[in-house]
C-alpha cells in the first residue's frame, strides 16, 4: 500500500474500564497476558505493509509517546515510520525537550485532530488513509478492504461486522444494500434496527475526506468523524462502500467485555492465541496453555509460575506474579507484579500491576469495588 497513510486514533482515557483505567491511557491497558490494546492496530498495519502511521493522541500523549518509542520505534519495525507530528523530533531528541516546545491546542472530538494535524496528514505522497482507532482487538491484514475501496472509487469505505442487537447501541449502526453500498449509519442508535455496527475502521479518500472536514468546520457540528463526517458524506450521496470483517473483531467498551474477551481466549477454539497475538509485555518470556495440571487448569500463564498447591482455573496469570499455597484463582485476571498472599480466594475478577492481595475472599471485584 505505497500511496496509504494510517492514522492511528488513540486519545482515550478509558473511564468505562473503572479501576483498571485509572491513572492508564485506555490503549496502554494489557490484553490476554501478551500485549496492550494498541499494539493490534499498529501490528494489523504493519501485516498491512503501511510505510507510515501518524500518532492521533491527547491524554497522556507523553506516557503514549514513551511507549511507542520503547516498543515500536526500533530497527526491527519492518519498516514503519510511527509519525508524531508536532512532537516528531523525539526521534532524534530528547522527549521532555520536545514536549515543552508545544502544548497542543484543545480537542473537541476525533475531527478535531484530523484538522489540528492535518500538515502531516494530507500530504502529496498519499491518496487514500487508513483511520484506525487503538483499543479494538482483531488481527487483520487491511488489502482486501483497500481493494474494494479503490476499485470501488469510494470517497470512504468502512469496516463493519454483526454483533448481538442488544448491544448495537454502544456502537456506530450500520445498514448495508445488496451491492455493499452503505444506506443508513446512526452512531449510537437508541433504537437499533440492524445488528450490524460500524468497526471503526475505514479507508478515506484523502480529497473527499479534507473537502468535508472544510465543510463541516463551517457549521455547528460535533468535531465528530461518526457523528458528522460519515453522516455528512452519507448524505452528499457519496460512494461508501461497506467491507464484512468476518474474523474476530471487538471493541472492549466496558472493564465486564474487557474480562469476558480475555477469559474467551482459554477456549480451545479461540480465533485469538498467544501465538498470533502481538507480544510486547515482557517479550522474553515465554507463555504457556496448561490445560489441566491437576491444581491448574484452562489458564495461560509463564512456565517458571510458582505457586504451590495454589488451584488456577480459567485464568490468565502475568508474568512476576506472586502466589501462595493456599489461593483459588478462577475465571480472573492476573496483572504482573501483583501479590496473592495467605488465605485468598479471587473470582471473576481483575489483580491489577503489584497489587497485594492477602487473606481476602474476592468475587467480581471491578462491581463491588471499582
Amino acid at each position: 500500500m505505497k500511496r496509504v497513510k494510517a492514522l492511528l486514533l488513540a486519545g482515550g482515557l478509558g473511564v468505562r474500564m473503572r479501576r483498571l483505567g485509572q491513572n492508564r491511557l485506555k490503549p496502554l491497558i494489557p490484553y490476554g497476558n501478551c500485549c496492550h490494546l494498541i499494539d493490534f492496530s499498529l501490528n494489523n498495519v504493519l501485516r498491512s505493509n503501511i510505510s507510515e502511521l501518524v500518532l492521533l493522541s491527547y491524554f497522556e500523549e507523553k506516557k503514549l509517546t514513551k511507549y511507542l518509542l520503547d516498543t515500536w520505534a526500533k530497527p526491527n519495525n519492518r519498516g514503519l515510520t510511527l509519525n508524531f507530528g508536532y512532537y516528531d523530533r523525539v526521534h532524534h531528541e530528547d522527549l521532555e525537550t520536545v514536549f515543552s516546545r508545544f502544548i497542543r491546542p484543545k480537542e473537541e472530538g476525533t475531527a478535531d485532530a484530523l484538522i489540528q494535524n492535518s500538515q502531516f496528514i494530507f500530504t502529496d505522497d498519499v491518496d487514500d488513509l487508513l483511520l484506525l482507532h487503538s483499543d479494538h482487538v482483531y488481527n487483520f491484514d487491511y488489502h482486501e478492504m483497500y481493494k474494494l475501496h479503490r476499485e470501488s472509487n469510494a470517497a470512504l469505505t468502512i469496516g463493519y461486522q454483526k454483533i448481538d442487537l442488544e448491544y448495537v447501541k454502544l456502537f456506530g449502526m450500520v445498514e448495508v444494500d445488496e451491492k455493499e453500498n452503505l444506506i443508513n449509519f446512526v452512531e449510537k442508535c437508541p433504537n437499533p434496527t440492524s445488528s450490524y455496527v460500524f468497526s471503526a475502521v475505514c479507508f478515506f479518500n484523502k480529497i473527499k475526506l479534507w473537502e468535508y472536514l472544510e465543510k463541516l468546520a463551517k457549521t455547528s457540528w460535533r468535531h465528530d468523524v461518526s457523528k458528522d463526517i460519515i453522516p455528512a458524506m452519507l448524505a452528499g450521496k457519496e460512494t461508501i462502500k461497506c467491507f464484512y470483517f468476518k474474523n474476530y473483531w471487538e471493541d472492549l467498551g466496558t472493564v465486564e467485555r474487557y474480562l469476558q474477551s480475555n477469559l474467551n481466549l482459554l477456549a480451545k477454539d479461540s480465533e485469538l492465541t498467544i501465538d498470533n497475538m502481538p507480544r510486547t509485555i515482557y517479550p522474553e518470556i515465554s507463555r504457556k496453555y496448561v490445560r489441566d495440571s491437576g491444581r491448574i487448569k484452562n489458564s495461560i500463564i509463564v512456565p517458571d509460575l510458582s505457586s504451590g498447591s495454589a488451584q488456577i482455573v480459567n485464568s490468565l496469570i502475568y508474568p512476576h506474579v506472586t502466589i501462595d499455597s493456599d489461593v483459588l484463582i478462577e475465571n480472573s485476571i492476573v496483572l504482573s507484579g501483583a501479590k496473592i498472599l495467605g488465605k485468598t480466594s479471587i473470582k471473576n475478577s481483575i489483580i491489577l500491576e503489584n497489587e497485594i492481595v492477602q487473606n481476602r475472599f474476592m468475587d467480581r471485584n471491578f462491581l463491588t469495588e471499582w
